[in-house]
């Protein structure tokens, strides 16, 4: 685990450095395939710097959503300590947040500029995986999301957590960065096959969300919200898979015909 990187003497997060390497690679996975799509290039630089922030905002506000019940349980510490508490919620984002913040982003702009839908779906679908793969590489680094402990696998020295600290744990961030590789791969294979446009959005929800359900049994971190015996992760991901059946339906037509190529 490397939680900083040294660069020109100075201390940078290799969280936050594999971040923006993934925000760069999904910009070079979507950008250069605007033509194949017949999508205006402009609009998807601006789409795509739209849907960035988009993404930050629903990822931290996730974050800070999830961690309510604790902060409520733990009140008497967060007075007390109201610094450490706020650098505690300063550096948490969730996957799942980012999705959903980008995806109403990118709705919000389509919709103003009459942009097509579908083709933006398909444009984008695969950079999703792709900066997401960098990102988990990111958590691996960081000691973030860190797994259960195994008979194998990394012990964590400086992880946000203390009790990740100083046990194997197993490296669900990397099994969780094969996988969106894996994604990417199938997804940029599946669009050059005859398919109805937009579901390529679609197949990556179906193929993400059975991942993270599954890995989220073995992560082993109790930072991610419970309802029921099952992590906030876990619903969502059994919304978004609801979702991409819908997509795949006639259902997801009506949404279509919202957007029409300017």
């Amino acid at each position: 685990m490397h939680p900083f990187f040294s660069l020109f003497g100075r201390q940078i997060s290799s969280y936050g450095l594999m971040a923006v390497l993934g925000g760069a690679l999904a910009g070079a996975v979507a950008l250069p395939r605007c033509r194949r799509f017949a999508f205006p290039r402009a609009d998807a630089v601006n789409l795509f710097a739209l849907c960035i922030v988009g993404a930050l905002a629903g990822a931290k506000l996730t974050f800070l959503l999830t961690n309510i019940p604790r902060a409520v349980r733990h009140w008497s510490l967060v007075v007390a300590h109201p610094w450490d508490s706020f650098l505690a919620l300063s550096g948490g984002l969730v996957f799942y947040g980012g999705v959903i913040g980008g995806f109403l982003a990118a709705l919000y702009y389509l919709r103003r500029f009459r942009l097509n839908f579908a083709a933006a779906a398909d444009l984008f679908a695969p950079a999703i995986p792709a900066g997401h793969m960098l990102g988990r590489v990111g958590c691996f680094l960081g000691g973030c999301c860190y797994g259960v402990e195994s008979s194998w696998g990394p012990v964590f020295t400086h992880a946000p957590l203390s009790e990740a600290n100083g046990v194997p744990r197993l490296p669900v961030q990397l099994f969780e960065a094969a996988g969106n590789l894996l994604i990417c791969l199938i997804l940029l294979w599946y669009e050059r096959r005859p398919h109805t446009p937009g579901h390529t959005l679609a197949l990556y929800l179906l193929l993400y969300a059975p991942l993270r359900f599954i890995l989220e049994f073995f992560r082993g971190d109790a930072a991610r919200g419970f309802v029921l015996g099952v992590s906030t992760s876990q619903w969502i991901s059994a919304l978004l898979f609801a979702a991409g059946l819908l997509w795949l339906s006639r259902c997801a037509r009506p949404l279509f015909a919202q957007f029409g190529p300017r």
